[in-house]
Protein backbone atom coordinates (compact mmCIF):
# COMPACT_ATOMS: atom_id res chain seq x y z
CA UNK A 1 0.00 0.00 0.00
CA UNK A 2 1.33 3.56 -0.52
CA UNK A 3 0.35 6.51 1.44
CA UNK A 4 -0.81 9.55 0.12
CA UNK A 5 2.69 10.73 -0.19
CA UNK A 6 3.16 7.95 -2.50
CA UNK A 7 5.10 6.17 0.42
CA UNK A 8 5.28 2.41 0.72
CA UNK A 9 3.29 1.30 4.13
CA UNK A 10 1.03 -1.50 5.06
CA UNK A 11 -1.66 -1.82 8.29
CA UNK A 12 0.22 -4.26 11.01
CA UNK A 13 -2.27 -6.49 12.61
CA UNK A 14 -1.52 -7.88 16.56
CA UNK A 15 -2.58 -8.82 19.39
CA UNK A 16 -3.29 -5.20 21.07
CA UNK A 17 -4.12 -3.66 17.58
CA UNK A 18 -7.84 -2.48 16.62
CA UNK A 19 -8.43 -0.30 13.14
CA UNK A 20 -11.22 1.28 11.93
CA UNK A 21 -10.86 0.96 7.87
CA UNK A 22 -13.03 4.02 5.99
CA UNK A 23 -12.95 2.83 2.58
CA UNK A 24 -13.92 4.94 -0.65
CA UNK A 25 -12.87 6.02 -4.02
CA UNK A 26 -13.13 10.04 -4.17
CA UNK A 27 -15.76 10.31 -7.58
CA UNK A 28 -18.56 7.89 -5.17
CA UNK A 29 -21.30 10.05 -4.78
CA UNK A 30 -22.36 8.89 -1.44
CA UNK A 31 -18.06 9.21 -0.43
CA UNK A 32 -18.25 12.57 -1.76
CA UNK A 33 -21.52 13.07 0.83
CA UNK A 34 -20.01 11.99 3.58
CA UNK A 35 -16.75 12.57 3.60
CA UNK A 36 -15.05 15.19 5.69
CA UNK A 37 -17.81 15.72 8.56
CA UNK A 38 -19.33 12.32 9.14
CA UNK A 39 -16.20 10.37 8.50
CA UNK A 40 -13.78 12.64 10.72
CA UNK A 41 -16.82 12.31 13.43
CA UNK A 42 -16.60 8.52 13.37
CA UNK A 43 -12.40 8.72 12.75
CA UNK A 44 -12.63 11.21 16.63
CA UNK A 45 -14.90 8.24 17.91
CA UNK A 46 -12.75 5.64 17.17
CA UNK A 47 -9.52 6.81 17.82
CA UNK A 48 -11.08 7.90 21.78
CA UNK A 49 -11.79 3.72 22.11
CA UNK A 50 -8.15 3.53 21.06
CA UNK A 51 -8.65 2.25 17.19
CA UNK A 52 -5.92 3.05 14.56
CA UNK A 53 -8.20 4.66 11.95
CA UNK A 54 -7.10 4.81 8.34
CA UNK A 55 -8.85 5.83 5.28
CA UNK A 56 -8.28 3.45 1.86
CA UNK A 57 -8.99 4.73 -1.55
CA UNK A 58 -9.62 2.40 -4.27
CA UNK A 59 -8.71 4.83 -6.86
CA UNK A 60 -5.18 6.06 -7.78
CA UNK A 61 -2.52 7.68 -6.54
CA UNK A 62 -3.04 10.86 -8.28
CA UNK A 63 -6.66 11.21 -8.37
CA UNK A 64 -6.61 10.65 -4.63
CA UNK A 65 -4.31 13.05 -3.95
CA UNK A 66 -6.51 15.61 -5.82
CA UNK A 67 -9.34 14.61 -3.64
CA UNK A 68 -7.31 14.96 -0.21
CA UNK A 69 -6.17 18.49 -1.46
CA UNK A 70 -9.58 19.52 -1.20
CA UNK A 71 -11.21 17.40 2.17
CA UNK A 72 -8.55 17.54 5.25
CA UNK A 73 -9.27 14.25 7.21
CA UNK A 74 -8.05 13.79 10.82
CA UNK A 75 -6.76 10.31 9.65
CA UNK A 76 -4.29 8.75 7.01
CA UNK A 77 -5.38 7.58 3.51
CA UNK A 78 -3.42 4.78 1.99
CA UNK A 79 -4.04 3.65 -1.27
CA UNK A 80 -3.67 0.19 -1.98
CA UNK A 81 -3.65 -2.11 -5.43
CA UNK A 82 -7.58 -1.98 -5.43
CA UNK A 83 -7.89 -4.97 -7.11
CA UNK A 84 -5.89 -7.11 -5.01
CA UNK A 85 -7.33 -5.06 -1.81
CA UNK A 86 -10.86 -5.79 -2.99
CA UNK A 87 -10.27 -9.55 -3.17
CA UNK A 88 -8.68 -9.63 -0.11
CA UNK A 89 -11.31 -7.83 2.31
CA UNK A 90 -14.42 -8.76 -0.20
CA UNK A 91 -15.25 -5.33 -0.54
CA UNK A 92 -18.53 -5.51 -2.73
CA UNK A 93 -19.90 -1.81 -2.10
CA UNK A 94 -18.55 2.02 -1.23
CA UNK A 95 -18.16 3.47 0.91
CA UNK A 96 -17.83 0.29 3.45
CA UNK A 97 -16.35 0.86 6.64
CA UNK A 98 -14.18 -2.43 9.04
CA UNK A 99 -13.11 -2.69 12.53
CA UNK A 100 -10.74 -5.02 12.87
CA UNK A 101 -9.43 -6.43 15.80
CA UNK A 102 -6.87 -8.57 16.93
CA UNK A 103 -4.08 -10.41 14.42
CA UNK A 104 -6.54 -8.70 11.35
CA UNK A 105 -9.53 -10.73 12.28
CA UNK A 106 -12.72 -8.28 10.54
CA UNK A 107 -15.15 -7.68 13.41
CA UNK A 108 -18.29 -5.49 11.58
CA UNK A 109 -18.54 -3.96 8.55
CA UNK A 110 -20.83 -1.55 7.63
CA UNK A 111 -21.91 -0.57 3.83
CA UNK A 112 -23.17 2.49 2.34
CA UNK A 113 -23.59 5.11 4.19
CA UNK A 114 -22.26 5.60 7.61
CA UNK A 115 -24.35 7.17 10.70
CA UNK A 116 -22.17 8.70 13.42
Amino acid sequence: MFDSHGKVTNPVYSSESKHLLIIFTPNCTACKMQKKSVWNELASKAKAKGYTVRGISLENIQITDAFLRENKFEFDVLVPDAKVFERCYRITKIPQILLIGKFGKVQSIVCGWTLV
